[in-house]
């Protein structure tokens, strides 16, 4: 939070997938970085939420396959992002909440992704 108003996020997140048959495996990783600036509006604990901001995306993957050899390769980019939702996280501290509406769009389109949170503050 840097006021009562307005705050900014960030984190990260990683998604794996790996797959296998005989000989062959492939896998595939994607790290995300989002980081968002937020307005908030209402009174004391209780917000309405309203932010946008960009993730930066890596992805990585390989696959092998005994008769012909192994092959990865990498790849960086930046995707869009926003939020709408609600936020209870009382100034000074303790349980706080979150629910809404992050979707993430670029040049390919638009993803709606709902979401929930819950934690604490300090």
């Amino acid at each position: 939070m840097l006021s009562e108003h307005f705050s900014i996020r960030a984190g990260i997140g990683y998604f794996g997938l790996s797959a296998s048959s005989g000989s062959t495996s492939a896998s595939v990783g994607f790290t995300m970085i989002p980081i968002v600036a937020n307005y908030l509006a209402g009174a004391r604990a209780h917000k309405f939420e309203l932010g946008l901001g960009v993730v930066p995306v890596i992805v990585s993957g390989s696959a092998s396959d005994d008769g012909i050899g192994k092959v990865s390769g990498s790849a960086t980019g930046v995707i869009g992002t926003g939020v709408i939702g609600y936020r209870f996280a009382p100034l000074e501290g303790g349980f706080n909440f979150r629910v809404g509406l992050t979707p993430v769009f670029g040049s390919w389109g638009f993803l709606p992704w709902p979401g929930i949170s819950f934690g604490y503050g300090f």
